[in-house]
């Protein structure tokens, strides 16, 4: 089962006009665009990491917890960025992040993001335009909700990364048990705030995270990556 999502016909560069569209367990909804045309106005609150992103959203709303997958599959060549999480206010706030994601699902190089039991309610996608990784245009993204079987996730595996020195100044190490690939980085202060994000290609093995200009004081350090979601805390000294 499937529909096309339009968001009411919507303005998607305004996220407070969105209509959203139900999404029920084994449906999925497509949501078209090109980000091209997105601006900042409005997207994210002031105090936000992401303020002064233009973005694009589209809506749905779900009606029991359920597991969803957002999938970025089509663009050529292949966005190197996208968003991590789904906002669930309007300028954004409140972030829900990502549970894993691949590069691999769209056979295309493409994203394609988990977000596991996520709670009903109302979630808004973003867009983002990044020219510098061809993550700017006409795309499609299609979002499906259903169990983790039903949607070909991944089962995480049980290692951890391990980062030395504790503490670190500038930089720290990560020694990486998974496989390579990119996993999507992101540094939480001891409030609980996200303050950086990045995507990173990280190797099986020793990894470099740069950490400079950060305040001293502990940070919790999660990876997102094909293998599931890891945790790392780490002292700035």
């Amino acid at each position: 089962m499937s529909g096309e999502g339009c968001g009411g016909g919507a303005d998607p560069d305004d996220c407070a006009a969105l209509v959203p569209e139900l999404l029920v367990p084994g449906a999925s909804l497509t949501f078209s665009g090109d980000n091209g045309t997105a601006t900042a106005t409005n997207d994210f609150v002031p105090e936000s990491p992401f303020a002064g992103a233009p973005v694009l959203w589209h809506a749905f709303t779900t009606q029991e917890c359920t597991d969803i997958r957002v999938a970025f599959c089509g663009p050529d060549p292949a966005w190197g960025t996208v968003f991590g999480f789904l906002a669930t206010d309007c300028p954004a706030d409140s972030l829900v992040y990502v549970t894993t994601f691949n590069t691999t699902d769209c056979g295309d190089g493409n994203h394609t993001c988990f977000f596991d039991e996520l709670a009903p309610g109302t979630y808004n996608v973003p867009v983002v335009p990044v020219p510098g990784t061809n993550s700017v245009g006409p795309y499609t993204v299609v979002v499906s909700a259903g169990d983790r079987g039903a949607i070909g996730e991944e089962v995480p595996i049980g290692s951890a990364p391990v980062l030395f020195p504790v503490p670190a100044n500038g930089e720290v190490t990560v020694r990486w048990p998974f496989r390579g690939g990119m996993a999507e980085v992101s540094l939480f202060d001891a409030a609980g705030r996200c303050i950086r994000m990045h995507q990173q290609a990280m190797v099986h093995g020793a990894n470099v995270l740069d950490l400079s200009g950060l305040p001293v004081g502990p940070y919790t350090l999660r990876f997102a990556h094909p293998d599931g979601v890891s945790h790392g805390r780490v002292i700035i000294r």
